[in-house]
């Protein structure tokens, strides 16, 4: 019998389930060791501590620390005899580490007590397909093409943020008109554009948000008044911390390439004399690009290629949006254009290929005032990468800053992988703080170690 918890089920010949029970074995495996010391046992209000910490070479551990107060949970629970015991049981477990290190402490009633589960074997037996594929490289959005209140299949769609990041997401509506866009890259509250070729059909864009709710009921609210001033106290210290300090940092995007990669040809037109039309800027400018005429629709046209003769119009951009009307782009202020990309190759992205790429990026990103057609909305795309905010009072002026400072969580980093020196400022409150780091190592051994300090008035 493997360590932990096991799940056994008995079978009868039809393979209906007879019973169910759990059965738990203590893990020979000792905890990972980890080592944290101070510099000092007490501190007085903004004063730098240090950390030291003992890892092991391969362990990846989270640190935080607080001040301990009647809120906090019981501390006898870590992330040892969470991933061997309370991960699989239902409802609250009290001092979960005695069983795990105590031989004489009774596991079966817990088993018996907490551990009641009943699987659902005909959602076992016979699954029901997801009614969204997985998203294992990038966040996706849902959407559906529509003409005359019918699903279109077979339309190009193309999605595109507008900005000086170039990023365009396009898409092939199934037999059912429906699109789904892979949007990497994607950050953060955007304003995006949703369109076709044809003005005729539109897009209309599902909601991100699940429209299925758990049955599970939550518990009446029972208010216990022996926490009131703890409560409030909390309430405060979060409005002081919420109105003078922010509570994260965001780490900058480092990829700003456009989805093309480096283009053949970059033209910045700072460079050269300024055009009061955009035409003449392609037609003295940009030999790779031949600007076409037809009564009184312009089009484009890439040459230059011997292996390759191109015999349809390239994709255009302007700041990433697709414009499928040339007079519109060439009606552009060219003293708005900053950068023109030429990408003179046949170029495959998604399920759509395009003979060419002619990307315009103005100065601000804001399109140069071309206004785009097609479904125009805003979209919170994943949230970035965020940094967790700790003032610092290294210089007297600033530990003698009259800017209040309530912090309860003094620092928090949810990944430290080597053995190194953590180093912290404490805020205007004192008490007792306590420091709590807990990991894995790459061998899936899993530790946690915990420590106090006092702060002073």
């Amino acid at each position: 019998m493997l360590e932990g918890i096991t799940h056994l089920t008995l079978f009868n010949a039809e393979q209906q389930p007879l019973c169910e029970r759990l059965y738990f074995k203590r893990p020979e495996r000792p905890a990972m060791k980890i080592g944290v010391k101070s510099d000092k046992a007490a501190y007085a209000r903004r004063e730098k501590i240090s950390l030291a910490l003992q890892l092991p070479d391969s362990a990846d551990v989270s640190v935080a620390v607080y001040r301990l107060d009647s809120l906090q949970n019981d501390a006898s629970e870590d992330i040892y005899s969470y991933l061997w015991l309370n991960s699989d049981l239902k409802g609250t477990v009290e001092a979960p580490a005695t069983y795990l290190t105590d031989s004489t402490a009774n596991v079966d009633l817990v088993m018996l007590t907490h551990g009641w589960s009943r699987f659902p074997w005909e959602q076992v037996m016979h699954p029901v397909p997801f009614r969204y594929i997985p998203e294992y490289e990038a966040h996706l959005l849902y959407g559906k093409v529509m003409a005359n209140q019918q699903p279109v299949a077979n339309v190009p769609v193309y999605l595109a943020a507008p900005g000086k990041d170039v990023w365009l997401y396009p898409a092939l509506s199934d037999r059912d008109g429906r699109v789904f866009f892979q949007m990497k890259h994607f950050e953060a509250m955007n304003e995006v554009v949703v369109q076709t070729e044809d003005t005729l059909k539109r897009v209309e864009l599902e909601s991100p948000f699940s429209d299925q709710f758990s049955s599970r009921t939550l518990p009446v609210f029972s208010f216990d008044r022996t926490l009131q001033n703890a409560l409030l106290d909390r309430s405060i210290q979060m409005q002081v911390r919420n109105a003078y300090q922010p509570l994260y940092q965001s780490v900058p995007v480092s990829d700003t390439m456009a989805f093309y990669g480096i283009p053949e040809k970059s033209y910045k037109l700072d460079d050269y004399t300024r055009f009061p039309v955009l035409e003449e800027v392609m037609r003295e400018y940009v030999p790779e690009v031949d600007v076409r005429r037809h009564q009184s629709q312009f089009s484009f046209l890439m040459l230059g290629r011997a292996e390759y003769s191109f015999t349809q119009p390239p994709l255009v951009l302007v700041d990433g949006v697709p414009v499928f009307d040339v007079n519109k782009v060439l009606a552009l202020d060219p003293l708005k254009i900053k950068r023109l990309d030429v990408v003179n190759r046949r170029y495959f992205l998604g399920p759509l290929l395009f003979e060419g790429i002619v990307s315009f990026r103005s100065y601000k990103g804001d399109l140069a005032g071309f206004q785009p057609e097609g479904l125009i909305t805003s979209y919170e795309g994943v949230q970035a990468q965020r940094t967790f905010y700790s003032p610092r009072y290294d210089t007297p002026q600033q530990r003698q800053s009259r800017t209040a400072d309530f912090r309860t969580l003094l620092y928090w980093a949810p990944q430290v992988k080597a053995t190194q020196a953590l180093d912290f400022y404490t805020s205007d409150l004192s008490g007792t703080y306590q420091v709590v780091i807990q990991g894995l190592s790459a061998q899936g051994d899993a530790g946690s170690q915990r420590m106090t300090f006092e702060v002073g008035k």
